[in-house]
């Protein structure tokens, strides 16, 4: 079974006030061993005019706006507008042998509650033009231990999974 990953980069933790600067994807099959080095990759630099920004984005996304500038005086293919997104990114999908007329499986942490929000209300069409499968994995359930609070973050699943971030 493919499992597409998505995650976005935004200026802040509103979807009606801030804008997405960075869509990460990859693709994987639950079925088969899988390097993460070869999986299929996809990263969408998204172009917007960065009306508002929170605070903790601006210092935690200073290099993918300093990487765009770059990108995007080179004139990269890979910094997009919203428009653009879903063309590419069905395209990406086709390509990498994702079937649209059935759907996805999508993982991501916090993909539903956070990622999919900002992706309806700022992508043009992404509801209708990425077919997206109702069910969901979230990582974090995977990385649950006896004692936690609440699912962890990000940071301590790679740290539990032994991903070297640095």
């Amino acid at each position: 079974m493919k499992v597409v990953s998505i995650d976005i980069e935004t200026t802040g933790l509103d979807p009606q006030k801030c804008d997405i600067l960075q869509i990460g994807a990859c693709i994987f099959d639950l079925l088969e061993p899988f390097e993460r080095v070869k999986c299929p990759k996809l990263l969408l630099y998204v172009n917007t005019l960065l009306t508002h920004w929170e605070q903790q984005a601006v210092v935690s996304n200073a290099k993918i706006v300093a990487d765009m500038m770059q990108r995007k005086m080179r004139n990269d293919p890979d910094v997009v507008t919203y428009a653009d997104v879903v063309p590419d990114f069905r395209y990406w999908l086709n390509t990498n042998g994702v079937r649209q007329d059935i759907g996805f499986t999508v993982t991501g942490k916090n993909f539903m509650g956070f990622d999919q929000q900002f992706l309806c209300s700022k992508v043009p069409n992404w509801a209708d033009g990425i077919r997206i499968k109702h069910r969901s994995i979230d990582i974090a359930s995977h990385f649950w231990q006896p004692g936690d609070a609440a699912l962890p973050t990000l940071q301590m699943c790679l740290e539990r999974a032994g991903i070297n971030t640095v």
